[in-house]
């Protein structure tokens, strides 16, 4: 097991607890997807100077999540659905909404991994996930 992988066990289970604490499914997508940010960034700069390419950072980080993956789309896709059953969201396809969010905000990991800063993306979630939210939102019918 390489560092990545040791850290990320730690910071995802911080991440289950934070997304499940009793609030709704609009702020539980919010707070998983800037919390996975902050994983991925934490992940990344632990990497430091060792490894020039970032191309090369890239790819050893984003190998060593791979297991995670899963259990992001797990818990996405259940957020989602949670949203369904108590009439916040109005979603026919849960797995396609949920594979395609996941997919859009893996955007952003490349710009962490191109260094740009924590700080400097995580409005641009926030923006995207508010957009996203409203979206599927039975109040924006």
């Amino acid at each position: 097991m390489n560092t990545a992988e040791m850290h990320s066990g730690e910071i995802n289970q911080s991440i289950f607890k934070s997304v499940y604490s009793g609030i709704g499914p609009d702020r539980q997508l919010q707070r998983f997807f800037l919390a996975r940010a902050k994983r991925l960034y934490e992940i990344y700069s632990g990497y430091g100077p060792s490894l020039d390419e970032n191309f090369v950072r890239y790819a050893l980080v984003m190998n060593a999540l791979q297991n995670e993956t899963t259990e992001d789309a797990f818990l996405v896709e259940n957020i989602i659905a949670h949203g369904v059953k108590c009439n916040s969201f109005d979603v026919e396809n849960i797995r396609m909404i949920s594979k395609g969010l996941i997919t859009a905000m893996m955007g952003y990991d490349f710009f962490i991994f191109q260094g740009r800063s924590l700080n400097e993306i995580e409005g641009e979630i926030k923006e995207y996930l508010r957009v996203f939210i409203n979206g599927i939102s039975r109040a924006s019918e």
